[in-house]
C-alpha cells in the first residue's frame, strides 16, 4: 500500500512523542532499528483511496503503521495516556489492518501503560511463551491469507459512527459521482462542467436551512436553471466542516429504485461495501443516532413518478431517525407541490411539514459578477449550446464569458 506522510498537528507531535517508548514496550524482543513507522497511512475503499490515520479530539489517539525490515508488521493505537483501553480502539486496529495489504499480522493498542497485542486475522489476543523474530517472520508470512469476511466487518466497523473514517470514505464516493457527472462545456448531456461553478447564493441559504430544525431542504427552479451545480458547491463548502459532511448521490442513479437502495448501489460500486438497502438503512439510522458531524444526503434530481423514492424521503426524515442525519433535495419547481402537499393538494404532506424550500431562480446582480471558479473570463468559439439557457437566465449570451454562463447546466 503506498505511504505518504502529512504535516502533523500539534496533536499529533506530541502523541507521535510517545511512538518510541511505546514500540519498545510493545516489541522488547526485536531490535530497535529494525522498526520502523508511519502515520497517515492510506488504503483502497473500493475505487476510492482514503486517509487511514485520522486524530480529533474525541477519539484522542494516534493510529500508526508499524514495520519490521520494510515489512507490514502492526498496526498500532496509541491513546492519550490515562484513558482506558476500550472495546472499540480495538475494533478500529483491526479494522484498519485488514484493509491494508500486504496485511500487518498484528495489532497493538496502548496508552503507554496498559498494552494489548492481538492478531489481526482472529481478533484474539496474541500470547507466546518466547517472543522471537521468528515468530514474527511466521506472522508476516501466514497475513497474506485474508477471509473474505474479514474485510466485509473491517468496511462495516470503519462506516460506523465510532470511527470517523465514514467523513473521508463518503467525500471520497462524493468526489467520484461528481466526476462522472462532469464534462467539457459541449458534453450537453452531462450536467456539471469541470473546472466551472458560479457561487450561488441559494447555496448559503441551503447550509442556513440545514442548521435550523427543520429535516430536508428542497432546492426548487425549472430545469437547468442550476440545481445540480448548488449541491455541487454545498459538497466543496462543506469538505473541510467538522460540522456537515455531504453525501451527493443521484437519485436516478440506481435504475429505477429507492433512495436507501441508490446509496447501497453507491456504497458498493465506489467503496466495495456490498449490503442491501435494508441494511444500508441500518447504517444510516446508526450515524444519524450518533457523534457530529450531522451526514447531508444531497439527492439530486429528485421525481415522484416513483413511490419508493417519496417513501425514502418520509422514512429518512421521521422520527426513528437521529438529528445527525439530514437530506437536500434537488427538485424541479413543477414537481414540489406534489412533495409538500397531500393528494388533494389541500393538507400539507409529511415531507412539507419537515421542509423548507429554496428557490433557484436568475443570477442576480452579486452572482454574475462573481468570477466562476476554474475559470476567466475570456472569448470562446462559437457553439451549439451558447444560448441554452441564456434567455431564461435574462441576459444575452454576445461575449465569449457570457457564452460559459449560457453553457451552465441544470
Amino acid at each position: 500500500m503506498p505511504i505518504s506522510q502529512m504535516t502533523k498537528s500539534s496533536t499529533e507531535a506530541d502523541l507521535e512523542a510517545r511512538i518510541e517508548p511505546a514500540l519498545r514496550v510493545a516489541f522488547p524482543w526485536l531490535p530497535p532499528n529494525g522498526l520502523k513507522h508511519q502515520i497517515k497511512f492510506e488504503f483502497k475503499f473500493g475505487h476510492s483511496t482514503v486517509n487511514g490515520a485520522e486524530v480529533s479530539s474525541t477519539q484522542a489517539r494516534l493510529d500508526i503503521l508499524v514495520s519490521h525490515n520494510d515489512a507490514p508488521l502492526a498496526v498500532m493505537e496509541l491513546k492519550r495516556e490515562g484513558l482506558t483501553l476500550a472495546a472499540e480502539d480495538e475494533e478500529q486496529g483491526l479494522s484498519y489492518a485488514r484493509m491494508l495489504h500486504p496485511r500487518p499480522p498484528l495489532v497493538v493498542v496502548t496508552n503507554g501503560a496498559d498494552t494489548k497485542i492481538l492478531e489481526t486475522h482472529s481478533g484474539a489476543e496474541w500470547k507466546v511463551d518466547n517472543p522471537s523474530e521468528a515468530e514474527v517472520h511466521k506472522l508476516i508470512a501466514a497475513a497474506g491469507k485474508v477471509a473474505a469476511g474479514d474485510l466485509q466487518r473491517a468496511t462495516e466497523t470503519l462506516l460506523g459512527p465510532q470511527s470517523m473514517l465514514w467523513v473521508a470514505a463518503i467525500r471520497a464516493a462524493s468526489d467520484v459521482a461528481l466526476t462522472e457527472l462532469s464534462g467539457s462545456f459541449d458534453e450537453v448531456t452531462l450536467p456539471l462542467v469541470k473546472g466551472f461553478l458560479i457561487p450561488r447564493n441559494a447555496t448559503r441559504h441551503v447550509i442556513d436551512g440545514l442548521s435550523s430544525s427543520k429535516r430536508v431542504v428542497i432546492v426548487e427552479g425549472p430545469p437547468l436553471w442550476g440545481k445540480s451545480n448548488v449541491l455541487r458547491e454545498l459538497v466543496q463548502l462543506t469538505r473541510s466542516s467538522t460540522d456537515l459532511v455531504t453525501f451527493f448521490v443521484e437519485a436516478d442513479g440506481g435504475g429505477g429504485a429507492g433512495i436507501l437502495q441508490n446509496i447501497a448501489s453507491v456504497m458498493a460500486d465506489t467503496l466495495g461495501w456490498n449490503v442491501p438497502a435494508n441494511d444500508t438503512r441500518s447504517w444510516l439510522r446508526s450515524l444519524s443516532h450518533g457523534p457530529k458531524p450531522t451526514l447531508v444526503l444531497a439527492i439530486d434530481g429528485i421525481s415522484i413518478a416513483r413511490t419508493e423514492v417519496k417513501r425514502d424521503i418520509e422514512e429518512l426524515t421521521g422520527n426513528r431517525f437521529g438529528p445527525n442525519l439530514r437530506l437536500v433535495l434537488s427538485v424541479d419547481d413543477a414537481i414540489t407541490p406534489k412533495l409538500v402537499k397531500n393528494e388533494t393538494g389541500r393538507k400539507t404532506s409529511p415531507i412539507g411539514r419537515r421542509a423548507v424550500i429554496v428557490p433557484v431562480g436568475t443570477l442576480e446582480i452579486n452572482e454574475f459578477q462573481k468570477r466562476p471558479s476554474g475559470s476567466s473570463h475570456r472569448r470562446h468559439p462559437r457553439r451549439r449550446t451558447r444560448s441554452r439557457i441564456s434567455g431564461a437566465l435574462g441576459y444575452s449570451s454576445t461575449c465569449g464569458g457570457c457564452n460559459r454562463l449560457s453553457s451552465l447546466r441544470r
